[in-house]
């Protein structure tokens, strides 16, 4: 494959034959090919004592790849551009595979984390297809057992290592443990023999991971001291990788942030060298970061995709530096306003780095926005090696081709038996900065050696970021001779187009036209440029866009003052999304007339040519006759709004719109073609052939259209059904796309009836997506609802999905739909995208709703006795839920309640077998009871949720508050140290904190009982501070439901009263990792979670009715009731004098500063007991002021008062 021209093909898939692989292998095996069995001293080596589990886990921190997961569940399995289609469920190396290539990357298991998160089906199947490969490929084979396929394989392994080792029989985890431990130590025994940096790098990783994942693996010390020796070989002092290449740096930065989250989760102190590589691997990213997201495909790197190195980028200790000059990696940056243009002005790296570099001095990458525009062939580990080889050329880039040469050369490493490419030699860049604008002068000196000639490329780019202009010019080194032969010299200079760009040829210029409408105008002064089709591999397919390419003759002794090409982007002209919307629909109806147009004219001369015997060609009838027919599918399209339709999204309804507007073309044409029956030769015959050939052109041009933009042609014949609920749709183009598919082809789609969508960003209006018309703005919402019902007899639901299901975007959807009487509801981008659910009050925090790190919580508890007691309240019951799905080794619920602990119960008994959960009932007031179920149930972990939270009933009942908030937490603590318990949980609250009431007075006073009986008992003790839970029973939220469904009013205290507010879900989790985050015995850590900014009460009561489609105020009345005893206007979750530290988990603070109990505490405790057991209000009041001075004496009469 030869792409960009050249004298000669690099087919790197034939450099390397089957005997130099087998020399390689040979090392190990002792012997060639690729089915060779392991021999006995190889054996021994990967013998050894096999773990029984994994000590800890390493996390998923990238997002997978959806797309390539669902193709894998519908068993089709695409490696570049070979595919192959399975029988459900049936393993792909069951059957020969389409090439040596396609196996390769089979083999390396990249796909198996998208497997396993498509849902318990997903981990089910990725799971078979594990053990299958283990019991045909796990014993030893040639292939799939080299270095670089099995480095990478235990990697992926490792990263699904909850999934895949704690699942199943322990029979059939042991065999998987087995295999991966025995591949282990295969790589640990080759890897340093090995001569492929990507291997070396890839093992290096693979056996830090092993080591500390598993149990007596190999020495961690030696795994180190081998991946800070690649650290030092393969990143640059500027954080670059030594290939040049973005993606291989963003890789490994992956690698070490992941191996850096193992060691923090481990409590291994953490390699020094992880703290000099990571920011500025990290910064290096940043720096060829595109404006959509993606990097720049320099050398062997591919785009990657936008959510992984956002991911990547995310998890960074601190901002990543940006800086516009790499001067080890070898690139410049010019950027101004969005305008962004990144420089190749570095040599390629010494063997054996260079057997991957391409030849692409001084070639660009061009963007403005997120919008691509400039840029190379890419490369792609995932299509096959001809195309990568063929990508490495000069003229795969954006820069100038000299007699066909490469600027680079290319020597066969006698070691690798690859390719390897060295120089170009001089190579250089010269930066000026002045004025807010930039000057660039780079060259090199590629083609010295062969045609005396040094290519120098010039650009400057305006400080608006309006203009970029450059120039290109051979010039005769100034050391060198003047040269006797006088014959010109062939050169190109080629400009690859991204795919999503278009080229259209005008008389004065090239116009880019970007997929969001923005146009960029390519001038130059040279003649005869021209268009021609190149291949872009960085998005993992061979796609096929355009470039511009220029040709000239050099002279052989040029100096450079008249440059052969000035490529100059003049002014980029900005659509309004109206006027691209306009234009996206002018050129779908000029196609479709054209079509039309030839349909007809073509099928007047094939009846004719078709005639026997032949008359004159009747060029009058085919030219009335096509004029007429033209104007026929022209009205009917833009009646039935055809030009409407969004190619890239479209779907069956689509296809129905056109075969009607199709026949409503044929019977406009029929009357006109009876009318002029004697001016038109065989005129139906030539309707049938020009209708015919007209419907095969539009629906060609329409899936080689999808074929471009999805990969799937067939899209358009989806069968899809209009019935059910209207429902409006709200969202970004994007999200909204997998939602209207997923809808469409779903069982649930004859109960939705989508009308239409309202898109965000109104980036395509006017248009339609599968069929569902995108009908305006969000500013046009409450036009739109008004319409709609109307025109349908019922008001419409409204449900949001994607961007719109940002906080503010749903405030301001909800507050249009109500004012207009539309409910309104959700959809999921997820697998449950078909199914409309209510729009929760989680959905309106004013931050991200957190979620649980799941992995150092899994190792505390998996395996472990769990009790609960307050088990069967709301935060109690989803606690004792997450806990049962971590495999604890049993769980007992402790509860007063009869019903709640029936009905988590009866959960569990779905969840667990029978002997692994028990209910107890029982009041943690009673210290008899609670020691005989705490000595039953001899807990590892116990989490204390049982409490009395209601602060006005607390008030009335101050000796209940303190009988079971502190005395029940007191027995509590010391039963679990009595039992011998490794870890102690305690609820708490923000009302804890400069306490108002009793209620909260009780639980700090329980915070300090708990921290006094750790430190006396070496129990290791975590404290929970989090605001009101969303949904709890005695909450806000559950009363203003009620209120709502009843008619109103709704009643608010204070309409200044504002709360922290959290879900249940988050509550537990948060629970559960303090848990996890306090491990040291004799201490107490106390945590809080990073809730954001409170929400008010009257926003909430306000939204809350909004989201009923209900107008506050006219619909619902808001009334004011006051403040009630022992309530606060603000609460905060720390004091002043606590210092907070963020942890190792985000969103999670720990605090420093706990309170130490006075000499006389015990005392003054079991006094205050004693009082509340003999209901001594007056003296338990006090007691309760003494023992925490922060509820002033004040409170504690103004409590006595209210008191029962």
């Amino acid at each position: 494959m030869n792409v960009g021209g050249g004298d000669s093909e690099i087919l790197a898939d034939r450099t390397r034959t089957g005997a130099d692989d087998a020399a390689l292998w040979r090392r190990f095996r002792g012997a060639c090919g690729d089915d060779a069995k392991v021999g006995v001293l190889q054996r021994l080596k990967l013998s050894g004592p096999i773990p029984e589990a994994f000590s800890h886990h390493l996390n998923r921190l990238v997002p997978t790849d959806d797309r390539r997961g669902e193709a894998l569940m519908q068993d089709i399995w695409r490696i570049g551009m070979e595919r192959l289609t399975l029988a459900p469920g049936q393993p792909p190396w069951s059957t020969p595979l389409p090439s040596k290539h396609f196996a390769d990357r089979l083999h390396r298991f990249s796909w198996l984390p998208d497997l396993f998160d498509q849902g318990d089906r997903g981990a089910e199947r990725a799971i078979r297809f594990v053990d299958d490969w283990i019991e045909t490929h796990g014993g030893f084979n040639g292939f799939t057992w080299r270095l670089a396929p099995t480095s990478v394989r235990c990697w992926n392994w490792m990263i699904c290592g909850p999934d895949l080792f704690e699942t199943g029989s322990e029979e059939a985890r042991q065999i998987r443990l087995e295999c991966l431990v025995r591949q282990i130590r295969y790589l640990s025994d080759q890897v340093d023999a090995a001569t492929d940096p990507k291997a070396r790098w890839y093992g290096a990783v693979t056996i830090v991971a092993g080591a500390l994942c598993i149990d007596r693996a190999m020495s961690l010390d030696t795994a180190l001291a081998r991946l800070d020796a690649e650290c030092t070989a393969q990143i640059l002092p500027d954080g670059g990788h030594v290939s040049r290449s973005p993606s291989r740096n963003l890789r490994a930065l992956v690698h070490l942030l992941t191996l850096q989250d193992l060691f923090r989760q481990a409590g291994h102190p953490e390699p020094d060298f992880f703290e000099k590589w990571i920011p500025r691997m990290g910064a290096m990213v940043a720096f060829f970061q595109a404006g959509d997201g993606a990097l720049n495909p320099f050398n062997d790197g591919d785009e990657a995709r936008p959510e992984v190195v956002e991911a990547a980028l995310s998890l960074l200790p601190a901002p990543p530096r940006r800086f516009t000059f790499a001067p080890k990696s070898g690139f410049q940056k010019l950027e101004k306003n969005g305008l962004r243009l990144v420089l190749d002005c570095g040599e390629a790296p010494e063997r054996p780095f260079s057997d991957f570099a391409h030849a692409g001095a001084l070639g660009f990458e061009l963007s403005d926005g997120p919008c691509r525009l400039v840029t190379s062939c890419g490369y792609s580990a995932e299509v096959n090696v001809d195309w990568q080889a063929a990508v490495r050329r000069t003229g795969a880039h954006s820069t100038l081709i000299l007699a066909g040469r490469d600027s680079s050369t290319f020597s066969l490493n006698e070691e690798s038996r690859l390719l390897s490419a060295q120089g170009p030699e001089g190579i250089s860049a010269k930066r000026l900065e002045e004025a807010d604008e930039i000057w660039l002068d780079a060259q090199h000196g590629g083609y010295k050696a062969p045609c005396g000639l040094l290519h120098r490329r010039r650009l400057f780019i305006s400080g608006d970021g309006q203009r970029l202009t450059g120039e290109d010019s051979l010039v005769r080194p100034i050391s060198q001779p003047p040269s006797d032969d006088r014959k010109f010299i062939g050169f190109e200079i080629r400009f690859h187009l991204h795919p999503t760009v278009t080229a259209i040829m005008g008389r004065d210029a090239i116009r880019l036209v970007c997929d969001d409408g923005t146009v960029w105008k390519f001038k130059t002064s040279h003649e005869g440029a021209r268009l021609e089709r190149t291949v872009y591999l960085a998005r993992g397919v061979v796609e096929r866009p355009e470039q511009i390419v220029m040709a000239g003759f050099a002279d052989p002794n040029g100096d450079g003052q008249q440059p052969y090409s000035l490529g100059i982007s003049e002014g980029k002209i900005r659509m309004t999304p109206k006027q691209a919307a306009r234009r996206a629909m002018t050129l779908t109806l000029g196609f479709d007339i054209s079509v039309a147009i030839f349909a007809m004219a073509f099928s007047g001369l094939l009846v004719w040519s078709s005639e026997s015997p032949r008359a004159d060609v009747p060029l009058n009838s085919i030219a009335i006759s096509t004029v007429f027919f033209a104007a026929a599918v022209a009205t009917s399209f833009l009646v039935l709004g055809i030009q409407k339709q969004v190619w890239r999204h479209m779907g069956w309804p689509d296809a129905v719109r056109i075969f009607q507007a199709i026949c409503l073309a044929a019977l406009i044409y029929l009357p006109v073609m009876l009318m002029l029956n004697g001016l038109l030769a065989t005129p139906f015959a030539t309707l049938s052939v020009a209708l015919t050939l007209w419907t095969l052109g539009l629906f060609a041009g329409r899936m080689f259209a999808l074929s471009r933009t999805t990969h799937e042609p067939f899209q358009i014949f989806s069968p899809v059904a209009k019935n059910g609920q209207p429902v409006l749709l709200v969202g970004d183009s994007q999200s909204c796309v997998q939602v209207i598919r997923r809808i469409q082809s779903s069982a649930q789609s004859s109960k939705i009836r989508l009308l239409g969508m309202v898109d965000v960003e109104a980036t395509e209006p006017g248009r339609a997506i599968r069929g569902i018309p995108i009908l305006g703005s969000l500013d046009e919402l409450g036009d739109l609802i008004e319409v709609l019902t109307v025109r349908y007899k019922q008001t419409p639901w409204v449900a949001v999905t994607g961007a719109a299901r940002k906080r503010e975007t749903t405030i301001r959807v909800l507050e249009t739909a109500s004012d207009h009487g539309a409910e309104i509801m959700a959809l999921n981008r997820d697998e449950t995208a078909q199914v409309l659910e209510p729009v929760r009050p989680a959905d309106l925090l004013s931050r991200p709703e957190r979620h649980l790190c799941i992995e150092p919580v899994r190792n505390l508890l998996s395996g472990a006795n769990v009790l609960v007691s307050g088990g069967g309240g709301t935060i109690g019951s989803e606690l004792t839920r997450q806990v049962a799905r971590l495999e604890p080794a049993s769980i007992t619920v402790f509860d007063a309640s009869e019903y709640n602990l029936y009905s988590i119960d009866m959960e569990l008994a779905g969840m667990l077998p029978p002997k692994r959960h028990t209910a107890r009932l029982g009041d943690v007031r009673d210290i008899n009871r609670v020691r005989d179920v705490f000595t039953r149930a001899k807990p590892d972990v116990v989490i204390h949720a049982a409490a009395l939270k209601h602060v006005p009933l607390m008030e009335r009942n101050i000796c209940e508050a303190i009988l079971t908030n502190v005395a029940g937490a007191v027995n509590a603590a010391q039963s679990a140290a009595t039992v011998g318990a490794k870890s102690f949980v305690f609820i708490s609250t923000d009302k804890a904190v400069d306490p108002d009431n009793v209620m909260g007075a009780t639980k700090r006073l329980a915070e300090m009982a708990v921290s006094r009986i750790a430190a006396q008992t070496g129990m290791a003790a975590s404290i929970v501070r989090f605001g009101n839970v969303l949904g709890s029973s005695g909450s806000v939220v559950p009363l203003f439901e009620r209120q709502i469904a009843a008619g109103g009013p709704v009643t608010l205290t204070d309409p200044g009263v504002t709360r922290y507010f959290m879900t249940v879900e988050e509550a537990s989790s948060l629970v559960l990792q303090s848990a996890a985050l306090q491990d040291r015995t004799s201490e107490t850590g106390l945590y809080v979670l990073d809730m954001g900014e409170p929400m008010p009460i009257l926003q909430l009561a306000e939204t809350m009715i909004r989201m009923k489609g209900l107008v506050p105020g006219v619909d619902i009345k808001i009334t004011t009731t006051g403040l009630r005893e022992g309530e606060k206007m603000h609460e905060v979750l720390t004091y002043e004098h606590e210092a907070v530290v963020p942890t190792k988990v985000d969103g999670i603070w720990q605090v420093d500063n706990l309170h130490a109990p006075s000499e006389l505490f015990e005392k003054r405790l079991a006094e205050l007991i004693e009082a509340a057991s003999r209901r001594e209000r007056s003296e338990a009041l006090r007691l309760l002021g003494v023992l925490v001075p922060e509820y002033a004496s004040e409170r504690a009469e103004k409590a006595r008062r209210w008191s029962a």
